[in-house]
């Protein structure tokens, strides 16, 4: 066991600082935006950031805890599966249709219309997709992207 004594204090201002630093030199003029689930890691994470950057530049999303009852689920057999996202980006409309398939060629709607967020006036802040793999019953598990293709919806 390490009986080496931290300073609270001095990581405290040092991961500050860090934080300073990098967005000084990445983003001066940038917010930061954190997932908060509630625990303990993303507390400390926005607790810090607000230190280092003002609350005013600090934007916590409130990310969902346990079962969420506003996503549909599907249970998929097999090894593969392939993921679909059709965007409207009329002005007005900003809407996204999720799909799936097992095989690349048959498409199942998932969820209903999703309505996306672009606001320019603002933040200058949109909709990203992203793709996460996480264990829902024990640890481990992997995710295998095999590709990520945009192509104009015709």
């Amino acid at each position: 066991m390490n009986s080496e004594k931290i300073d609270a204090q001095q990581e405290i201002d040092r991961i500050v600082k860090w934080i300073q630093d990098w967005f000084a030199e990445n983003g001066p003029k940038a917010n930061a935006v954190i997932g908060i689930s509630g625990g303990k890691d993303s507390s400390i994470v926005a607790a810090l950031l607000c230190r280092a950057l003002g609350k005013e530049r600090v934007v916590g999303v409130l990310m969902p805890n346990g079962e969420q009852k506003d996503i549909e689920t599907v249970t998929v057999k097999g090894q593969k599966i392939w993921l679909r996202i059709d965007g409207d980006f009329l002005p007005d409309r900003d809407i996204a249709k999720c799909y799936y398939s097992t095989d690349g060629k048959r498409w199942t709607p998932i969820g209903g219309d999703y309505k996306m967020v672009f606001d320019y006036r603002k933040l200058f802040m949109g909709t990203r997709y992203a793709i996460f793999c996480y264990a829902t019953k024990k640890q481990g598990g992997w995710l295998d992207v095999d590709s990520f293709t945009m192509t104009p919806f015709n």
